[in-house]
């Protein structure tokens, strides 16, 4: 006798899940529209604030992150899945006003490099509560070398899936009862005495930053047992020079493992994608579209690429030479 009433109970649980699908699904048709109208009225926004700089204050935070995401490899940490990347700043270094042709080349590009970052860096802490981040952190740390700053930016997903994934690592140098939340935390905190305990870990450091814990570890263990025979277990990642316009990660790598097969795979694809960023005439706005949480723009960066850097009119090699002639280029214009 008890059979119908349990169908009925079973009814009813049936109908009230399709009644709540039904309501989300309804929930997310009204709502959407609102949703794209709210991103789309942040975007308008950060495009007013870019409108508001002055021309040389524009200059230099476009420079700032050209730069990082150049060399820093900050735009694999952007736009892809490295956890995070850091870049040391030169806090004394000025851009010549004169007989800039008379610089020796080495000495010169350090100069731009010191011009993009440090104004840039400058720059963007005036602005930077006009450019709220969801998602990510920019975080200048201490550097011990002379009148230089470290300057870090970190992937907050990214960050916590590759902690979790190697927790035991990172507590057995930092704590036992650390969770990824809370190591995260404290890096977002500025805590610089934990900031240290990291970047003096090879291990820890190399895993953060995107190289894959088994080269970061080998790294470690060569560096601190045999560090005279290090290029002849390690190898340069990445192998050759290319043609794309941007640096991609570079480490060493055990290249007989299927971790590095995996990171060569990864980075390939990214290096390009990033690289279209890099070349779109949006770039800056892409990239603070993207660290606000907001999505991007269609890029022109593909179209860009095809024209403008194929073997047939330009071949960039990675040389100090031609960093330097595109760096210099790109402030003259």
């Amino acid at each position: 006798m008890s059979a119908p009433f349990d169908m009925t109970k079973k009814a009813k649980k049936i109908l009230f899940f399709l009644a709540s699908l039904f309501l989300v699904v309804i929930g997310l048709f009204v709502m959407h529209p609102f949703y794209i109208s709210s991103i789309k009225t942040r975007q308008e926004q950060i495009k007013t604030h870019l409108e508001t700089l002055a021309p040389l204050e524009l200059e230099y935070l476009t420079n700032f992150f050209k730069r990082l995401v150049f060399s820093g490899s900050f735009g694999y940490t952007i736009f892809a899945d490295k956890p995070m990347s850091f870049e040391v700043i030169h806090m004394d270094m000025v851009i010549p006003s004169e007989n800039i042709d008379e610089f020796d080349y080495m000495a010169l590009e350090h100069i731009l490099d010191g011009y993009r970052l440090r104004e840039g860096l400058e720059t963007w802490q005036k602005y930077a509560h006009c450019f709220p981040l969801n998602g990510y952190s920019i975080i200048p740390f201490a550097c011990p070398l002379v009148n230089c700053i470290r300057i870090a930016i970190i992937n907050h997903h990214a960050f916590i899936k590759v902690v979790s994934a190697n927790l035991s690592d990172f507590q057995f140098v930092l704590g036992k009862d650390l969770s990824a939340e809370m190591i995260l935390e404290k890096f977002i905190a500025e805590d610089t005495t934990f900031f240290e305990s990291i970047f003096n870990h090879d291990g820890l450091l190399g895993t953060l930053l995107g190289f894959g814990r088994g080269n970061a570890w080998e790294y470690m263990k060569m560096r601190n047992s045999d560090f005279n025979n290090l290029e002849s277990v390690l190898h340069f990642f990445p192998e050759k020079p290319t043609d794309v316009i941007i640096f991609p990660p570079q480490f060493g790598v055990n290249p007989k493992t299927d971790e590095t097969k995996d990171l060569r795979k990864k980075y390939a694809i990214q290096w390009e994608e990033v690289g279209k960023i890099y070349l779109d005439p949006n770039f800056l706005e892409i990239v603070l579209f993207k660290l606000c949480g907001l999505g991007g723009l269609k890029t022109n960066g593909a179209e860009t690429y095809a024209k403008g850097f194929t073997s047939e009119n330009i071949s960039l090699r990675h040389s100090a030479f031609n960093v330097l002639l595109f760096a210099h280029a790109e402030i003259s214009i």
